[in-house]
């Protein structure tokens, strides 16, 4: 009886012990992250119904980013209930387009709320960026792509875009999203693919309703028979006068008070045409979409270009919806795109070195001589501007600095009267103690052993706004000579100017 009792006393006291021990945490199982980086094979498909896989966001511009919400990768600016200003990249890794004679990037997705969706979501190519670094430290190429908004959150759509022009390389694919505190629209991507294909031509465009043309670049469509043709016609010519430009800022056009009838122009980023020279009224117009950086853009606007006001104007281009108003979007802007009454294209031949700028430094190199520890870099490519920008102050401080933008080397040895050009716009300093143009016979690599001398330009900006001005000089003293041409900034710990700088030529100029 005693040693019965005993053994449920030590029992009673086993179990008291075993509940009270503490107890190890459990961890749960660690669900490994897809590697990016990585060189992927075609076909490559990346779903965002858990995480961003292979793909890489970076975050340019806001506070906003790209997330993983609806099973899929979803980005928006448009945040408690007010519209933010951002700019984010959703990146691929880089993929080998090998192999194949057509490859196209196939989308799945819904974007709604955009002021301009062809504009706010752009498709970008590179084949020298770095997986996981800032895009500006690449050089990117735009690829034209066409977006069609969504009329509600279950109305998927398909987009089919031609890579023909990467087919052999190995190239990294971006989706680039905009937006302003004016407007901010939201894209949800469900899947992404790139892989063989051509893509799947566009319906053929119908016969024209009333008016005239028959869309072709020797009979293009008049401006009557673009607005009966909108959403059914692709790839077609279409030609009115310019009459104005959609006032900076909208991002609807509800009346005739929207547009600028006459100078002064606010806006470089469309103009209205019309069959009629002297038309005020929206409803007999067509809105003309001028892609940046194109010369399309530089060449029309009229925010540069005033005196283009009556003008004819032909443009290759989709008839569709731009501001809520009959518009043309173009999808090239290339100078085969258009034709402007009294524009001349540059001869072939006549132009001895060029670059835009528009999509990165181009063959320009970059040689920080002075760099202080708590920045990073001086020079870098604006894609939003389509330029390259100089500025050493940061977070609200001014750095004393030494950077250059070196160019290639420029074949003189044929010249006879050789002119540069090209556009800058300068703000918070004076041009001229500050930023300088040289040149040099003798460079080879490293700006401190070569001879440089300052080349005088016609004009600098004012130095206190963001007007870009044309500047030129003469280089016939170069003539037959190999030269280089470099854009010196300094600043000081007091005073750093912005400098931006685009459509930088050389050219012979015609008899």
């Amino acid at each position: 009886m005693k040693k019965s009792y005993l053994l449920l006393i030590i029992g009673v006291a086993l179990m008291v012990f075993t509940s009270c021990k503490k107890k190890d945490p459990v961890i749960p199982p660690v669900t490994p992250t897809p590697h990016g980086g990585e060189v992927q094979s075609m076909p490559y498909t990346q779903s965002f119904a858990t995480d961003f896989g292979t793909y890489t966001t970076q975050d340019v511009l806001g506070d906003e980013s790209w997330v993983i919400d609806y099973q899929t990768a979803k980005m928006t600016g448009y945040v408690g209930g007010e519209n933010k200003e951002d700019e984010d990249w959703l990146i691929s890794s880089p993929v080998k387009i090998t192999g194949v004679e057509h490859a196209k990037f196939v989308m799945e997705y819904i974007c709604r709320y955009f002021s301009n969706v062809n504009e706010d979501i752009t498709l970008w190519a590179s084949e020298d960026y770095s997986f996981g670094n800032l895009p500006e430290t690449a050089t990117w190429i735009n690829i034209p792509a066409t977006w069609t908004e969504s009329t509600n959150w279950s109305d998927w759509k398909t987009a089919e875009i031609s890579l023909d022009d990467f087919v052999g390389k190995t190239v990294s694919l971006a989706l680039k999203y905009v937006s302003t505190t004016t407007k901010a629209g939201t894209i949800e991507v469900k899947t992404i693919t790139i892989e063989e294909g051509a893509v799947t031509p566009g319906p053929t465009p119908p016969t024209p309703g009333p008016g005239s043309g028959s869309g072709t670049a020797d009979d293009p469509y008049n401006v009557t028979s673009g607005i009966g043709l909108q959403g059914n016609a692709q790839n077609v010519w279409t030609r009115g006068y310019i009459v104005g430009a959609v006032k900076n800022g909208l991002s609807s056009v509800s009346s005739n008070d929207d547009v600028n009838w006459t100078a002064p122009f606010d806006s470089f980023t469309n103009v209205v045409i019309a069959d009629e020279a002297d038309c005020n009224e929206i409803a007999n117009c067509i809105i003309v979409n001028l892609p940046s950086g194109k010369p399309l853009r530089q060449m029309v606007n009229l925010y540069d270009n005033p005196d283009n006001l009556g003008k004819t104007l032909a443009v290759l281009g989709t008839l569709r919806t731009y501001f809520g108003q009959a518009g043309l979007r173009d999808s090239g802007g290339t100078e085969a795109d258009f034709v402007l009454e009294g524009y001349v294209p540059p001869t072939p031949g006549a132009t001895i070195f060029s670059e835009t700028f528009a999509n990165g430094q181009g063959d320009f190199t970059i040689q920080d001589v002075l760099m202080p520890g708590d920045i990073t870099y001086v020079w870098a490519h604006a894609s939003q501007y389509s330029c390259m920008k100089a500025s050493a102050f940061v977070s609200g401080q001014a750095y004393e600095t030494e950077s250059w933008l070196v160019s290639p080397t420029i074949d003189l040895t044929g010249a006879t009267a050789p002119m540069m050009s090209f556009s800058q716009a300068v703000n918070y300093a004076s041009p001229e103690s500050a930023l300088s143009i040289m040149i040099s016979t003798d460079y080879a690599g490293d700006v401190n052993t070569a001879n440089w001398n300052e080349i005088s330009l016609d004009q600098w900006p004012a130095g206190n706004n963001w007007t870009f001005v044309t500047s030129n000089a003469d280089l016939t003293s170069y003539v037959g000579q190999y030269v280089t041409i470099a854009f010196k900034y300094t600043s000081t710990s007091s005073t750093s100017a912005t400098w931006e700088v685009k459509n930088f030529v050389v050219e012979e100029p015609a008899e």
